[in-house]
């Protein structure tokens, strides 16, 4: 692109800014940055200059904004301006002061393309609320639940004393129900190895029988449910 085609060197007023804070091609690794006193200082000479080409006529071309919107002299009593667009001449004489300048539309004005806003859809009214069950139905579900789950079984593991059974200590009796378990479906041997209350013992569960492994001693095992 020529450099009056470019936007920020034929703006009149960054046309007015220095080579050295508007250079017309930037390198790499340079940082070029106009500051506020830059645009003070090019805004008041462009605005001058646009002001004495208007006042006196001298033909020179109104310095355009973006979209195609020049500034011009627009005459108090609304006679036709003698810049109407860009690049475009005026056919009569300058209107007399007092003027006031402005911007005026040289060219049809860029509308952007109207965007609807997303509209949020109606939420779904909640369903009603379900009754609170009554006593029978409550006494149902109740009775269903007791009926779907179980009853866990208290079960104790006992021997034979000498005059009647004794209960095995509560740090064996779950591992020996669970190996029993297991020996009834197959996973498991007949014979365990348990250890509690400081003796060794050997069980038998198809001669439901135990020994204790430092004297042999045998006797009689049983499991008593509830």
């Amino acid at each position: 692109w020529s450099k009056e085609m470019k936007y920020h060197k034929n703006q009149f007023i960054y046309a007015k800014l220095p080579e050295s804070v508007n250079p017309e091609f930037l390198k790499p690794d340079e940082v070029v940055a106009a500051g506020v006193d830059d645009f003070k200082g090019s805004f008041v000479g462009a605005a001058a200059q646009a002001a004495d080409a208007a006042a006196t006529g001298a033909g020179a071309t109104a310095p355009s904004l973006r979209g195609g919107m020049v500034i011009q002299a627009t005459p108090i009593d609304g006679a036709t301006p003698r810049v109407s667009s860009t690049g475009s001449g005026g056919g009569g004489p300058a209107a007399p002061p007092p003027a006031v300048y402005g911007v005026v539309s040289g060219t049809a004005a860029y509308e952007a393309p109207t965007v609807p806003l997303p509209v949020a859809a109606p939420e779904p009214e909640p369903a009603g609320k379900p009754e609170p069950a009554g006593k029978e139905d409550a006494g149902v579900s109740l009775l269903s639940e007791t009926l779907a789950e179980p009853a866990k079984i208290q079960v104790t593991w006992e021997f034979q004393g000498k005059d009647r059974f004794h209960a095995f200590g509560t740090d064996c009796q779950s591992y020996i129900e669970k190996k029993y378990q297991e020996y009834q479906a197959g996973s498991s041997q007949s014979r365990i190895n348990v250890n509690t209350s400081g003796f060794k013992l050997s069980i038998d569960f198809e001669k439901m029988t135990q020994m204790k492994k430092d004297t042999h001693k045998t006797s009689s095992i049983r499991r008593r449910e509830g």
